[in-house]
């Protein structure tokens, strides 16, 4: 006679962040926290990596944007921070920013594009005035006739600008910024009613198309040819429902375009309708304000393939466009976030910098630190705490009591105090164990606190759990200067019903 033997787990964590289910609605393969963790490439989670300030001293006031200026010579930093532009070339720490004057009214958040002025390359700069540019030697500010935009974008070799508060496109000549707006030189501006009387508030433009986003809607402009520039002729609506007021947010992908609304996170393409990709984490998304929506910032993380929007007060969501999942927020650090921009380091490998409100440029993702806001030379900084919860354990029939044996742990673990705690209804607890690289002993067991590991690689290690109820939460929270990577997790538990004979 014995009682009847259980299992459940989590085989993986590729669902990621699940806020919207109750916790009997989980997937084996989602977690209800997600705090400072990442997914990996094969459905793993981990804590995610540090940020490192690149130079000493402050740029005066907060860096309001970004942009990687990338020729044929090498990726220039542009900088805007204080109303000024600074400039700098990435490489060693710490980098040098140099002053290159008064670019932008200080309160606003400019766009950067990188085009041609007629002569030759040019970084232009919307703030809400007329046109700015740099072109690598020379700020110049205010560029005649040129509109008072705010956002910009490059599409068919024109260079394309709103104004944030109208529904007028404008566009320049062929290869020619500088005659943004300017009909005799080759510019000009349409109105865009694909929607009645709605502002336009931002640009992107993907594949064959630019696209043109209302307070409530989005537009699609196609030219067949350089020269085709009927806006009126070439608009189609692609939705009159979802807008955005975001423009920060809004970044073109290689076959559609991603951006925040008030109702969460969607992404678009060329034809079709826009699609939610945030409803598991909506909760989040669905209770900004219109501020925290109009400050918020979007940038693509190319090396991990994730999609990072970051939100005042919040922090940092992220996508992972692989898996169609989330995790976050990404907090400490990234709550005073207020720019973030793609580059490339000297090596020509895809990273992303961060500005804040400190008027600091900050690397993110530090290969193997668990720290924020290190200093230039690696030292300083703050550790963060990561937490992950797993879905709620009911072995298959939540309305039984069991009795939990044991959890068994796929994972890989770095130095430092981690943490594994359980509860269920009737009862919590906790093991807390060291890691010093990992551990080299399978299947021992965590019998006391403290152990320590010292192998290599992922392996199995059982967590004795000595405890009843109807449900089993895990939770791993690592608050030490090391990492820890989950692959997945096993428990056992004996029902306390009927016995089976």
């Amino acid at each position: 006679m014995s009682r009847r033997r259980l299992q459940d787990g989590q085989p993986g964590f590729a669902g990621g962040l699940n806020l919207d289910a109750d916790e009997l609605a989980l997937t084996p393969n989602e977690v209800r926290q997600a705090g400072n963790a990442e997914l990996d490439l094969f459905g793993a989670i981990q804590r995610r990596q540090g940020t490192q300030r690149t130079h000493t001293t402050t740029l005066g006031g907060t860096v309001r944007a970004g942009y990687s200026w990338n020729l044929a010579t090498g990726a220039t930093q542009l900088v805007i921070a204080n109303g000024k532009l600074f400039t700098a070339t990435y490489g060693a720490f710490p980098m040098t920013y140099t002053d290159r004057g008064p670019a932008v009214t200080a309160s606003v958040y400019p766009s950067i594009v990188g085009f041609r002025d007629g002569g030759g390359y040019a970084a232009f700069i919307a703030d809400g005035g007329e046109l700015n540019k740099w072109d690598g030697t020379t700020l110049t500010t205010n560029l005649a006739s040129t509109p008072n935009a705010t956002q910009l974008a490059v599409y068919n070799q024109r260079l394309f600008g709103i104004t944030g508060d109208g529904e007028t496109i404008y566009w320049s000549g062929l290869n020619n910024g500088d005659s943004l707006g300017v009909v005799a030189s080759g510019g000009g501006s349409a109105v865009v009613r694909t929607f009645s009387d709605q502002r336009l508030t931002g640009l992107a433009s993907i594949r064959g198309a630019l696209l043109m986003w209302h307070v409530s809607g989005v537009s699609r402009f196609t030219g067949w040819t350089q020269d085709d520039i009927n806006i009126a002729a070439g608009t189609e609506g692609v939705t009159s429902d979802i807008g955005s007021i975001a423009p920060r947010t809004i970044l073109g992908m290689e076959t559609y375009a991603v951006f925040l609304s008030e109702r969460g996170m969607y992404r678009v393409g060329v034809s079709g309708n826009p699609e939610l990709i945030s409803g598991k984490v909506n909760a989040i998304f669905e209770s900004l304000t219109a501020t925290q929506l109009q400050t918020a910032v979007a940038v693509h993380c190319r090396a991990r393939r994730q999609v990072w929007v970051t939100v005042s007060g919040v922090g940092t969501m992220v996508y992972h466009y692989d898996n169609n999942s989330w995790t976050g927020p990404y907090d400490q650090g990234h709550l005073t976030v207020s720019a973030a921009w793609d580059a490339l380091d000297a090596s020509g490998r895809p990273i992303v910098l961060l500005g804040d409100t400190n008027g600091f440029v900050k690397l993110a993702d530090v290969d193997g630190s668990y720290k924020d806001d290190r200093l230039h030379d690696g030292t300083g900084g703050t550790v963060y705490s990561s937490t992950i919860q797993l879905h709620r354990y009911t072995f298959v029939i939540p309305e039984f009591e069991k009795s939990f044996r044991h959890a068994t742990v796929f994972a890989e673990v770095g130095g430092g105090d981690h943490t594994i705690s359980w509860r269920s209804d009737f009862a919590t607890g906790q093991h807390v164990f060291v890691g010093a690289g990992a551990w080299d002993a399978p299947g021992t067991i965590w019998d006391a606190p403290g152990t320590v590991w010292d192998g290599a690689g992922v392996v199995p290690l059982h967590i004795p759990l000595s405890c009843t109820g109807y449900y089993l939460d895990l939770t791993f929270t690592s608050s030490a200067e090391g990492g820890l990577r989950i692959s997945r997790v096993l428990s056992e538990a004996f029902q306390l019903s009927r016995r089976v004979f």
